[in-house]
């Protein structure tokens, strides 16, 4: 993750393929852009854990259905230890009709 600004660059590596998004703080609300399609995020705190579920979503200017819409299963939480303080997510994305596209998980920790 990369602070560019008012965003956050992501870049997520699964062997040789590169995945980029950008994330944004508009409007009250936390959006998520691939290529074309943005997507509003809800944020919700669950017990320790932040969830990240898909609210709306946009091709360009047009706005998607919801019932096309992708459902992200996608959990951050934090475990605060004085040596090695880190960041774990499990993210999980589906399509409606298509099921699971993918799912990882992993860690991020400051830089020094």
């Amino acid at each position: 993750m990369e602070r560019c600004g008012p965003t956050e660059r992501w870049t997520r590596r699964f062997g040789a393929s590169t995945f980029l998004s950008t994330l944004r703080a508009r409007n009250g609300r936390m959006t998520e852009r691939f290529g074309p399609f943005t997507f509003t995020l809800g944020l919700e705190v669950k017990g320790d854990s932040l969830i990240f579920p898909v609210i709306s979503g946009r091709l360009g200017p047009i706005p998607l259905p919801r019932v096309i819409l992708p459902r992200s299963d996608a959990v951050e939480t934090v475990e605060e230890t004085p040596k090695d303080p880190r960041a774990r997510f499990d993210v999980a994305l589906s399509l409606p009709l298509v099921g699971a596209l993918v799912r990882y998980q992993g860690w991020l920790m400051p830089a020094d």
